[in-house]
């Protein structure tokens, strides 16, 4: 074999396990990134069934807070028991799922103007006044759905790393195509050997 054949070879060879290793990491950076997307797609559904069991929880207190006047004392411990230990559940779930910095210190974000609403809803039904906290769980859920809305264009989005890595790979197979365009141009141009 001449030399030419053998630089087309071992140049070919080269770029071959190059792009096979370049797409192995890619299909890898992108099964992390998938996965994190569907944790993503998972916490914005179970945040969405949390907010719903909350209100409806809240408007099931009223309810039997409204029908309370007929209830021993006894009797309403029994009827309101799952109840508060739905709210406190949900309450629970909602808070350790938001961040407590945006919520403490940073009093325009969506975490902190949900987390008012939802302790606006709950003085008010601690103070009795069950038209205020019906009219707070339209709140809580208006204060939601733009935090589970930004969730979702996130997901759609992809991860920072994901697009970075999409942009990456794109910049890089056109570079390839490029220099393999070009090297074999060069190869071409190699003189033989006569020895």
């Amino acid at each position: 074999m001449n030399e030419v054949t053998t630089a087309i070879i071992a140049y070919g060879a080269i770029s071959a396990a190059v792009i096979a290793g370049f797409f192995s990491f890619l299909n890898l950076i992108s099964s992390k990134e998938n996965s994190v997307s569907e944790s993503r797609q998972q916490w914005i559904n179970e945040f969405r069934g949390e907010i719903s069991r909350l209100t409806a929880a809240i408007h099931e207190l009223v309810r039997i807070e409204e029908n309370s006047e007929t209830l021993s004392q006894k009797e309403y411990l029994d009827v309101a028991r799952e109840t508060y230990k739905d709210v406190r559940e949900s309450l629970t779930s909602i808070q350790l799922r938001l961040n407590p910095k945006h919520v403490k210190q940073r009093p325009e974000s969506m975490e902190a103007k949900l987390w008012n609403a939802i302790s606006k809803s709950r003085t008010d039904f601690a103070n009795g006044d069950l038209d205020a906290t019906v009219v707070g769980c339209d709140r809580i859920r208006e204060e939601a759905a733009p935090l589970l809305k930004e969730e979702w264009e996130r997901v759609k989005r992809g991860e920072w790393v994901f697009r970075l890595v999409r942009v990456t790979a794109l910049i890089i197979v056109v570079a390839g195509i490029a220099f393999v365009i070009l090297g074999a141009d060069q190869l071409v141009e190699i003189p033989p050997h006569f020895g």
